[in-house]
C-alpha cells in the first residue's frame, strides 16, 4: 500500500507541493511522483476508465449545479492542507441559471 500525499507534498522535491496547482496532472509526460493510479506494468487496468467517468461526472455536476464548499472552512489564499479527510466535505448545491 502506498500513500501518495507522501510523494505529493514533499517539499524536498517538489518545492511547491503547498500549493494548488492543478495543471501537473494535465502534463503531458507521466512524473511518477504523481501517481494516483501507480504507473508503469503497475498502473491500474481500470485508470483511463476511472479518469473518464471522473471527468463526465464532474462535467455534468458542473453545467447542472453551482458548488460552494461549505465544510471545512478552508482560507483560499493559505496551502493546501497536508491531508485532506474527503468523507467530511460538505457542499452547498444550487441548479445553475443556464441549465436545462
Amino acid at each position: 500500500l502506498m500513500l501518495n500525499v507522501f510523494n505529493h507534498r514533499n517539499t524536498i522535491d517538489v518545492p511547491d507541493a503547498d500549493e494548488f496547482r492543478p495543471e501537473r496532472w494535465s502534463a503531458e509526460a507521466t512524473d511518477y511522483r504523481f501517481n494516483h493510479l501507480s504507473n508503469g506494468s503497475q498502473s491500474c487496468p481500470g485508470g483511463p476508465l476511472v479518469l473518464l467517468l471522473g471527468k463526465a461526472v464532474l462535467a455534468q455536476l458542473l453545467e447542472r449545479y453551482e458548488l460552494d464548499l461549505r465544510e471545512p472552512d478552508r482560507d483560499l489564499g493559505g496551502s493546501v492542507p497536508y491531508m485532506l479527510d474527503f468523507f467530511a466535505l460538505r457542499f452547498a448545491a444550487r441548479p445553475h441559471p443556464d441549465a436545462s
